[in-house]
This record gives C-alpha cells, structure tokens and sequence, in this order.
C-alpha cells in the first residue's frame, strides 16, 4: 500500500511541482489537494485560481473551477464584491452566501449534513447551462462536483481518496458520480447526493459568446 502512495506522490510531483521548481514533500495533504496548473504553453501557473471566502459563522471556504459559466446572470451582483475577476470567485461567494442565508434562518451554523444539502441545492442550480466541475472545501469536508463527461475522477483505496482531473499512473480510478456532489472526510468518500440531471453537452456557440465578450474588453 505505501509503494501505491509514493506512486501517487511521484504522479502529482511530476505532473504539478516539478515544472514549478517546488521544493519536494513526502506529503499528500492541503498543500496537493489544489494545484493550479494553465494549459497555455508557457503562461505561469496562477495560484490566485483557488479562491476562499468566510461565512457568516467563521468558517473559511476554497474553491477551484475547471469549467465555464455560460449562465450567471445571478452571479453579475459578486463582481463588485470579488477581489479577482474569474467566475470561479463568484461560484464560490454565491455558494457561501447560501450558506449564510441558511444559517442566519436557523440562527445558528450548520452541521455537517446540513451544510451538504445547502451545497446540492445551490450547485444544482449553478449547473443550468454551465460547465461546474469542481472542488471545494469548508476546513473540515472535500466536495466534488461534475457535470461535463470524463472531466474528475477519484480513486480510492484504504489509504484514502484521491482526485483529479485526469487519472494519474497508479491504481483504478473511476470517473466522480455524474451531476451529484460527493463529500470525502477522513480519507473516506461520506456522502454522494442522488445526481441533478444537469449536464453540460460542448456547444461550440457557448464558446463563441464567451470570445466575443473577451474581444469588447
């Protein structure tokens, strides 16, 4: 079992850190749960990606987005409110503000199972029209979330869980449950919501739009 994590610790060093020139860790924990990497040839690898954001009971959030937001007309009211200027940080400001509301309606923080609930029901909603791969974490619980076809998977094994975008060279993994969120505590997936059906199919015109947005700045 520990040559299967040195495996994977070998695959995220020389996928992630290498190229960065990172100094190297035997650990697999926070610090390789996030790596941010930019599929332009020769662009920097933007850490500002993973984005946190604090609720209204003390709690800090992080999140990364591998996808696009086609359909956010409900997220326009964070861009004055953002520090950066990537529709990840709205997800992720619209995500805890649910939180928020919910806490504030019950006058109290929520647990664990609660927060979860919240969680599906606000990603379920962002996942209309929009490409949401993502993951994200509250401190105490790692979520994932997919709804464009072979674009997160996990493996998972006694010594825990592993995810990543695309499978790395060791062990069996197997694409993340389709349009459900998954909460993985401890090493062990807890959670997996029944999947919201909303799935993002390509469509080269939702890439059109967003160019032509880009080329008017």
């Amino acid at each position: 079992m520990r040559n299967q994590i040195t495996t994977l610790q070998d695959a995220l060093e020389t996928r992630f850190f290498a190229p960065l020139r990172r100094p190297r860790t035997r650990r697999v924990g926070v610090e390789l749960e996030f790596p941010i990497w930019n599929r332009t040839p020769g662009a920097p690898t933007d850490f500002a990606a993973v984005h946190a954001a604090t609720d209204n009971r003390s709690r800090t959030w992080t999140l990364v987005h591998n996808g696009t937001i086609f359909n956010g007309a409900h997220l326009n009211d964070y861009m004055g409110v953002q520090h950066g200027d990537t529709d990840s940080e709205r997800v992720l400001l619209y995500i805890v503000d649910q939180i928020n509301v919910a806490q504030n309606h019950r006058c109290r923080a929520l647990d664990e199972a609660e927060r979860f609930d919240v969680l599906f029901g606000a990603i379920a909603e962002l996942a209309q029209g929009n490409k949401l791969n993502l993951l994200f974490q509250d401190g105490e619980v790692l979520y994932a979330h997919c709804n464009f076809r072979d674009a997160l998977h996990v493996w998972r094994d006694t010594d825990g869980v592993a995810l990543s975008t695309r499978p790395l060279s060791m062990g069996t993994w197997t694409p993340v449950p389709f349009t459900s969120l998954v909460a993985v505590k401890n090493g062990e997936i807890v959670r997996t919501s029944p999947p919201h059906g909303n799935e993002y199919v390509y469509n080269p015109e939702d890439y059109r739009l967003v160019y032509m947005n880009f080329a008017r700045l």
